[in-house]
């Protein structure tokens, strides 16, 4: 018998990868729009719930794949400065990359085959459960076992979503990131029972929208409550230097830098700033250098009067700090 390829199922496994992943691009990264990431899953999801196990294995660790390529620039010119590293560093630095993208894609795949063997099985409640749980453990894990916390936390994504923010209040990240992945399964179980099960698709939707919106008249309320809070007067340093080259090298161009923010930081204390916050990782500064710039801005601090922030990579061989 020939094989024929069933263009229809290749064709929905392309929407949904595309859909997902477009979603998780302008969803996520360092200028999200919040309200993608809540619907980002869901294609996947439903996609998953009438595929084979590989097929929704597949789409599921693509689209989430290519949806965190949208962090490529900053990580290879700005975060680590990747592209400014000598050849063989630089593929090291890729491949640890490479590695980091694919851990997460490879969870986000385990999260939807679970979700999958679950509601095949009937198991609605759990399944609705299980797909948030899964990915806010992982997230729990890298905080615990990562120099990097709880950086690529799902939950910073929302932090312009104001009544689901106060969230954190109670949960920190995980509990936003639980919610915002709970959202998409929700619909994805209302949509896959409607016809079969419409009572109990019925309910599993109202159960899981209930807790949000609770939780969201619970942020609304957070947000009206006035507080005796002392105000304090914050100043902000920043130059405009191009991304690729904001962290200066060790030596006389870090010492420069640091003086040139200094003198800024001063102008701002003269202004009445009562704490003044200067750029994450301006320059490098090697042990015992250290000494000179924390010389300068203790100074500077004690002069003035006010609380100073400095971003600085710290090497201390063998060990680099952020």
């Amino acid at each position: 018998m020939a094989f024929v390829p069933d263009y229809r199922r290749y064709s929905v496994a392309f929407l949904a990868v595309a859909s997902t992943a477009l979603m998780f691009w302008f969803g996520t990264g360092l200028n999200p729009w919040w309200p993608l990431l809540w619907f980002a899953p869901l294609p996947v999801l439903l996609f998953a719930s009438r595929s084979t196990v590989w097929g929704a294995a597949f789409t599921a660790a693509l689209s989430w794949l290519l949806g965190s390529l949208n962090l490529l620039y900053y990580w290879y010119y700005v975060n680590g400065g990747i592209g400014e590293a000598p050849a063989s560093i630089r593929v090291l630095l890729l491949f640890a990359l490479a590695g980091g993208l694919f851990r997460a894609a490879l969870v986000f795949a385990l999260a939807v085959l679970l979700f999958r063997a679950l509601l095949r099985r009937g198991a609605w409640w759990t399944a609705l459960l299980a797909f948030p749980a899964t990915w806010v453990s992982f997230e729990y894990l890298l905080n615990v076992i990562s120099v990097h916390g709880t950086f690529g936390s799902l939950s910073y994504s929302q932090l312009n979503f104001l009544p689901f923010l106060q969230l954190a209040s109670l949960t920190g990240p995980w509990g936003m990131s639980f919610l915002v992945l709970l959202f998409p399964a929700t619909l994805a179980i209302g949509l896959h029972l409607r016809n079969v099960a419409p009572k109990q698709a019925f309910r599993v939707v109202s159960a899981g929208l209930v807790v949000i919106v609770l939780v969201l008249v619970f942020g609304a309320l957070r947000l009206t409550q006035r507080t005796a809070a002392q105000q304090v007067k914050v100043g902000l340093v920043a130059s405009d230097l191009p991304a690729n080259v904001n962290v200066a090298h060790e030596g006389p161009d870090t010492a420069r830098l640091f003086r040139d923010y200094a003198a800024k930081a001063e102008s701002l204390a003269d202004r009445g700033a009562q704490v003044i916050v200067l750029p994450e990782k301006l320059g490098v500064v090697v042990d015992p250098d250290t000494k000179s710039v924390d010389a300068l801005f203790q100074s500077l601090a004690d002069k003035t009067v006010v609380d100073i922030v400095v971003g600085l990579v710290h090497v201390s061989p063998p060990v680099k700090y952020n």
